[in-house]
């Protein structure tokens, strides 16, 4: 459904009132104020606690096990990690395909097909341990330390030639070394700490079950993607990575408390809601034409881009990187003279009286933040 010109520029005129306002929008709940102080790990022995999208989103790899007990021995590490240790612990199934063929080259340099030398598939196991919602936070270190020194009951009793526990044997051999120094005072073992369990493999990781753009940078605030959703040709909707920024339209941007006192409300909301129809005025007129248009309004603008990239180009035989021609088209058509600008010359070119950029801008395409959608749903927002 297309956004009306008269809803579009009421919101115009409730984003001047908020930038005129200088006012803070509403912080959601730190994440620890739906902690409890006394909050109970549960810990049932025959229980997996596979992990979902609600866990995480950073976690800590603590062990992953394969072969026909790897299920048992993953099951019962958790059970201990969380009733004697009190820890969040977790498991999740992965399983690799290795019977696909692959190109590779000979040692003549001529591409061949190859295959894994054990093909099929192959299952492992992973234990996973925490709940944090940052990479940063300062448990997190802290944690890997705890577990790269820990020596679960349930792994004691390791067999290197029986245990599901991935590179169990190569983990007996690094306990069993000392630091040592040839002639020259070269280090030749790299394990210092030979009191370490056999989890001192432990590392930060994220959770697999969550898509890949959750930990993109931050998608666009709440207020922009409202004023945004409802456009029939959203920037936000667009599919592509890259975009072409055409035309440009300002509102009326205050940071001054002084000037604030001086300009009427009004005034701000006209200019807002002018810039905000200008843009969409453009898009409609651009798709008419059959051009891939997007509008998109921020607080103190509005924009028009044309056209949605994966990529900007892709680098050629002599390795220099090439601009993909569409994109090159697209600012020599709706661009001023290239020699014009350079003099500061230029005139832009326009579409029913509105003008385009002098010189079109490559810019990304902004994102709902998909990490607000999945922490929302996981803090009961």
């Amino acid at each position: 459904m297309t956004l009306s010109l008269a809803r579009l520029s009421l919101l115009m005129v409730v984003t001047a009132g908020i930038v005129m306002a200088d006012g803070g929008t509403a912080q959601a709940a730190p994440p620890w104020a739906r902690l409890s102080l006394f909050r109970r790990i549960e810990a049932q022995p025959g229980q997996m606690y596979a992990i979902d999208d609600s866990n995480g989103p950073w976690m800590v790899m603590a062990a992953t096990f394969s072969g026909d007990h790897a299920e048992d021995e993953a099951r019962e590490l958790v059970y201990e990690l969380r009733k004697k240790h009190k820890l969040d612990a977790y498991t999740h199934r992965m399983t690799f395909d290795f019977s696909q063929t692959l190109e590779g080259r000979d040692s003549n340099g001529d591409l061949r097909r190859m295959r894994y030398q054990n093909g099929g598939a192959h299952d492992e196991i992973a234990v996973l341990v925490g709940d944090f919602e940052s990479v940063d936070d300062p448990r997190v270190p802290k944690l890997i330390e705890r577990i790269k020194f820990m020596k679960p009951e349930c792994l004691s009793d390791e067999n290197p030639d029986e245990s599901s526990l991935v590179l169990a044997g190569l983990r007996t051999i690094q306990r069993t070394m000392t630091l040592k120094s040839d002639d020259e005072g070269d280090q030749f073992v790299r394990n210092v700490k030979k009191d370490m369990g056999p989890m001192a493999g432990a590392f930060v990781t994220t959770n697999p079950l969550l898509p890949k753009n959750y930990f993109v940078p931050d998608g666009v605030d709440d207020f922009i993607e409202k004023i945004n959703s409802d456009l029939q040709f959203s920037l936000l909707d667009c599919s592509g990575n890259y975009t072409i920024q055409v035309a440009s339209f300002k509102g009326f941007s205050i940071v001054d408390p002084k000037t604030i006192e001086k300009v009427s409300h009004e005034e701000t909301s006209s200019n807002l809601a002018a810039a905000a129809e200008s843009a969409h005025r453009l898009t409609v007129k651009l798709r008419e034409k059959g051009y891939e248009a997007y509008e998109y309004h921020e607080r103190s603008r509005s924009i028009v881009t044309v056209g949605g990239f994966a990529q900007l180009g892709s680098q050629g035989g002599d390795g220099k990187f090439e601009l993909d021609e569409r994109i090159a088209a697209i600012a020599k058509t709706f661009g001023a003279d290239p020699d014009a600008v350079a003099a500061g010359t230029a005139q832009p070119k326009s579409l029913d009286g509105i003008p385009f950029l002098p010189k079109p801008l490559v810019m990304e395409v902004p994102r709902r933040s998909i990490a607000a959608d999945y922490s929302g749903s996981r803090f009961g927002r």
